[in-house]
Order: structure tokens, then C-alpha cells, then sequence
């Protein structure tokens, strides 16, 4: 029987203990603000990747970065980076001083810029990224596979784009993006956003994707593998959405089975939390053993739940509640 004696007051203390603790929580978690944001905003990160060859475990990039200065006399930007070496940044088209260090990249303007300015920064970049302690984050390469988690359970701060691409990494400074992902022929990019080119060359295929809601940069993903894409418009209560579920040639019937109910998943959400807000839905099949990651537009599901039924289909519904 349970002792119900001064229960009011025991409650009290109860909330007012698990108060106190989510906010001490929250402090060890984010001892260090980033008062980046008082200083820049973020409006656009286009990233040109080079994921031929994945076998070797490496990648190649250039992030052009388009900010605008929230103060006078700006002449330094930091950037996240963890692993990847840096072997240039230019400012219109002039090379700049930087360092690195403490998962930092320290760029040096060579001429402060003043309040409403834009600055486009490009960083050319390369190695094997990083994943993170936990086992879950960070960018994955697994046999004919490479691709990202966004967030880092064990990293501080959470967010965790700069395993791949030089960042902002919190969770307020928000941009759109591009992707550009150049595979070996026989592989497939598959990105955030809306698919608006593909050129096929002699050994190679370029993939372009646009994503115009801005995000974080947890939410920012690449997938590359030999996929196949099971695409579309999904007929919806807001109209048709464009799709894409991305899978190997081995795994696009059971991935068929076990989202044999996604549209009714879609259409649910938005009966009760209104219009789906990005340019498409979409899910990317990972080998991946330790969940999921709602990415925009481009989650990234584990094979595991792609098994033919219907048996993990909270999950799916899961990654996709994240959108709204």
C-alpha cells in the first residue's frame, strides 16, 4: 500500500528536486556558450564532396560558407572542424591566414568587415572523419557504404556536422543548403533536399540536391551506396510531396513491406500538427546498429528495420514525427 500521508508536499519537493537537476544537467552539458550567433548569421553552406573511391575511408570537400556580419570591425570567424585537415580558406578569391586547434579553425579576414557586410568563405578540406566515443555519430564508412549521423551522444556540444563539414555547431545558427557529391558510377549520392541534377560522366556521377528551409547543421546528410530509388509524388491531404526511399537492389521489397504504411504516417501528422514543412520526404537504409537520425529530409534508417513487415514501424513513424 502506498503512503499517501503529506502527499501535496511530497509532490512539491518531488518537481522541485527534478528542476533543480535538469537545470544543473543542462549546465554541465553546455558549460561554454556560443556567442558566434551575436556576431554572424549564417545564411547559405554549399558543399562539394568528393565520396569516389569510399573503400579508402576518406573524403574530399570544399565548403563555401555565406555569412553576414552582425558588428563592425569583424576580422576573425571560427569554424568547428574535428579530424579533417584544413589545406586553405580563401575570401574573394585571397588566401587566408588560419589555424587549427580544439576541433577549431581559426580564420583571419584581411579586412574587417563592417555591420550588414557578406563574407563567402571557402575552406578546402580532407581526411577520414570522425566518429564519435558513444557509437553513435559522426560519418561511417562500412563496406560499400559512407554516411553521416548528425549528432554525437558523447560529444560536447551535441551537434556534431563538423565530424564531416566545417560548422557552426549549435543549434541556433540555421542555413540553407546545397550538395553537390561526386560517386563512382554504380553508387548513388542521396542528400537533404530536393534532387535537381545528375551528371553522369565516364567514371563518375555528380549529384546536386537543394534544401531551401534552413537547419542546423545536425540536420545537414549525406548517404552514399549502390542505391536504388523507390520515388515519387505521394498523394497527400496537402497535396502531392516528392519522395525518396533509397535502398540497395538486395533490400527495395522488404524496405516496400515495412513502409507499406508511410503514407497513412504522413497523412496523420499533418490531420494533427498541420502541413509537412521540407522540400520532400525521404529515408536513406544504413548498416547502421544503434538507431536512427532525422535528418532533413533524409533520414537515416537502420537495415535492421527494414526486415519486410511492419514490425518497427514506430520507428519509421518515430524519425518522421521529428519533422513537424
Amino acid at each position: 500500500m502506498a503512503d499517501t500521508r503529506n502527499t501535496p508536499i511530497r509532490i512539491l519537493l518531488v518537481l522541485s528536486f527534478l528542476l533543480l537537476t535538469i537545470q544543473i544537467k543542462a549546465q554541465d552539458l553546455y558549460p561554454i556558450k556560443d556567442l558566434r550567433k551575436d556576431s554572424l548569421t549564417l545564411l547559405h553552406t554549399n558543399l562539394s564532396l568528393d565520396l569516389t573511391n569510399i573503400s579508402s575511408k576518406t573524403l574530399k570537400g570544399i565548403a563555401e560558407i555565406k555569412l553576414v556580419s552582425k558588428i563592425n570591425n569583424l576580422s576573425n570567424i571560427t569554424l568547428d572542424l574535428e579530424k579533417l585537415t584544413v589545406d586553405s580558406v580563401t575570401h574573394n578569391q585571397t588566401a587566408l591566414n588560419f589555424s587549427q586547434g580544439n576541433s577549431k579553425v581559426y580564420c583571419s579576414l584581411t579586412t574587417p568587415k563592417s555591420k550588414d557586410d557578406t563574407v563567402v568563405l571557402k575552406v578546402y578540406y580532407g581526411g577520414t572523419p570522425k566518429t564519435d566515443l558513444s557509437g553513435f555519430g559522426g560519418f561511417y564508412f562500412s563496406g560499400d557504404y559512407a554516411y553521416v549521423m548528425g549528432v554525437g551522444f558523447r560529444a560536447d556540444p551535441h551537434p556534431f556536422g563538423r565530424s564531416w563539414f566545417p560548422a557552426f555547431d549549435n543549434f541556433v545558427m540555421k542555413g540553407t543548403y546545397t550538395f553537390e557529391v561526386t560517386t563512382d558510377t554504380g553508387f548513388a549520392a542521396i542528400c537533404g533536399g530536393e534532387l535537381v541534377s545528375k551528371i553522369v560522366d565516364t567514371k563518375t556521377i555528380t549529384w546536386k540536391y537543394e534544401l531551401h528551409q534552413p537547419i542546423p547543421s545536425y540536420l545537414a546528410s549525406v548517404s552514399v551506396s549502390k542505391y536504388e530509388f523507390l520515388d515519387g509524388n505521394m498523394s497527400t491531404l496537402q497535396g502531392n510531396i516528392p519522395y525518396i526511399l533509397a535502398a540497395q537492389a538486395s533490400d527495395t521489397q522488404n524496405l516496400t513491406g515495412s513502409f507499406k504504411h508511410f503514407t497513412a504516417a504522413v497523412n496523420a501528422f499533418i490531420s494533427y500538427y498541420g502541413d509537412y514543412y521540407w522540400d520532400r520526404l525521404g529515408y536513406n537504409c544504413v548498416p547502421f546498429n544503434g538507431g536512427a537520425m532525422e535528418h532533413a529530409c533524409n533520414i537515416s534508417y537502420p537495415l535492421f528495420a527494414v526486415d519486410g513487415t511492419v514490425n518497427r514501424e514506430d520507428l519509421m513513424a518515430h524519425e518522421l514525427a521529428h519533422h513537424w
